[in-house]
């Protein structure tokens, strides 16, 4: 699941898997409320077993855009370049091929505590050519805490593909819910459901006699270890179960995952903090 290429799903595979996904942000705050913004993202799969390799790929990209701040709200106004390199070089290639490269506009907006509205859009160029298309997705998400130690996350996305071969024309929805639960000693963990809708309007012919139509069921369970500065120990089960019009795309996906994950933020600018005490207690009133 994921495969930039879209492949069939072939013949039942096992194998070791590794996977980094990294990123780094900067805003320094230079003229509140409008701040710059700049992303760098990185993300790997790598596939060990030959039936399922090359599936294995480098995704390169980030944001760079400005933030607008309240206290109320929050505001993104971004660019986002995308690039997605084949480790097996893809649909009829051997070598290490970039298969994919993106431009996007994006908007995002955080409206207190509990609500975010995303959207953006495109144009997203494939090795394949009559992949390549114009694209649009938006979407909503919701989070609130049920009680001091359970909070539930809900979002709905939609997304629209326009490409120049109308096979691949694409609309689609998905629908997700989450519920995270902290555990004593700062661990944590959640479990998710997600389902996803994608119709391919004008495939008649193409993938199979009817055109084709996905909807995909996902499942998830996690458990995260207390954080030892900022560093995370968990174990994640996903199950991804694929229904198709087109026969050869249905399938089903185990995964074990065994995960480190690190996260922090610093202060890159400003003064240094002090390495000694104050030379008298001032009187601020709250004593």
């Amino acid at each position: 699941f994921g495969a930039p290429g879209d492949p069939a799903a072939g013949a039942d595979a096992g194998s070791a898997l590794g996977m980094l996904n990294l990123r780094v942000r900067a805003s320094p705050g230079l003229a509140r409320p409008v701040r710059p913004l700049a992303e760098l993202q990185i993300r790997q799969l790598h596939l060990a077993a030959a039936p399922v390799a090359e599936l294995s790929y480098l995704q390169l990209g980030g944001r760079a855009g400005v933030r607008f701040e309240s206290s109320a709200a929050s505001l993104i106004l971004a660019w986002r370049p995308e690039f997605l390199l084949l480790y097996e070089g893809g649909p009829d290639r051997a070598d290490p091929t970039w298969y994919v490269g993106a431009h996007r506009a994006e908007v995002e907006a955080e409206l207190g505590k509990a609500w975010v509205l995303f959207g953006g859009g495109g144009w997203r160029a494939f090795g394949e050519m009559g992949r390549s298309r114009v694209e649009a997705d938006f979407g909503a998400a919701w989070q609130r805490g049920l009680s001091d130690r359970l909070n539930l996350s809900l979002a709905l996305t939609g997304r629209l593909h326009q490409a120049r071969d109308p096979v691949y024309d694409l609309q689609g929805a998905t629908a997700l819910a989450n519920l995270a639960v902290r555990l004593p000693r700062g661990a944590s963990a959640s479990a998710s459901l997600a389902g996803f809708l994608d119709d391919l309007p004008w495939s008649e012919g193409f993938f199979a006699p009817d055109a084709r139509r996905d909807l995909t069921w996902r499942a998830g369970l996690a458990v995260w270890s207390p954080a030892w500065a900022g560093l995370r120990v968990g174990g994640t089960w996903e199950y991804s179960d694929r229904h198709s019009t087109a026969p050869a795309y249905t399938l089903d996906d185990h995964r074990v995952i065994l995960r480190v994950r690190w996260g922090g933020a610093t202060l890159l600018g400003g003064p240094a903090a002090a390495t000694d005490s104050a030379a008298a207690d001032l009187p601020w009133g709250i004593g």
